[in-house]
C-alpha cells in the first residue's frame, strides 16, 4: 500500500494526487519519494502493514500500471463492470434519485516542510 501510494510522486512535480477511500495517510514531502508515506491507516484507525496483503480496486489503466503505478503490474486481478458502468450503479444505488452529498473526510494529510 505504501509503495502505490508513493509511486503517485515518482514524477517531481507532479500536480497528480491518488484519490483514496477507505484508509488514510500522511505525507512528507521533506522526505525522498520512497520515504514519503509516514503514516498509513485503515479508515478506523487501524495501522496499515507492510507485511500484511491488501486488496485494492482500481480502474484498468491503473491495474496495467498506467500513470507510474507499475506495483499493480502483474497482481491478480478481478473484473467487475466497466469504471464508468460501476461509478454509474453506485451512484443510483447509493443516492436513489436523490441529491448527491460528500463530506470531507480529511483522508491526506501533507506536510510540506
Amino acid at each position: 500500500m505504501k509503495t502505490l501510494l508513493q509511486q503517485q510522486w515518482i514524477v517531481e512535480g507532479s500536480p497528480k494526487t491518488l484519490q483514496i477511500s477507505g484508509l488514510s495517510y500522511t505525507a512528507d514531502f521533506s522526505k525522498p519519494v520512497t520515504e514519503r508515506v509516514t503514516l498509513l491507516e485503515k479508515a478506523d484507525g487501524t495501522p496499515i502493514k507492510d507485511t500484511e496483503t491488501y486488496t485494492v480496486a482500481v480502474n484498468d489503466f491503473m491495474a496495467s500500471g498506467g500513470d507510474n503505478y507499475t506495483v499493480l503490474k502483474g497482481k491478480e486481478r478481478v473484473f467487475g463492470h466497466a469504471d464508468l458502468e460501476a461509478f454509474v450503479n453506485y451512484v443510483k444505488e447509493t443516492f436513489k434519485g436523490g441529491k448527491i452529498t460528500a463530506e470531507i473526510e480529511g483522508r491526506i494529510t501533507n506536510i510540506n516542510n
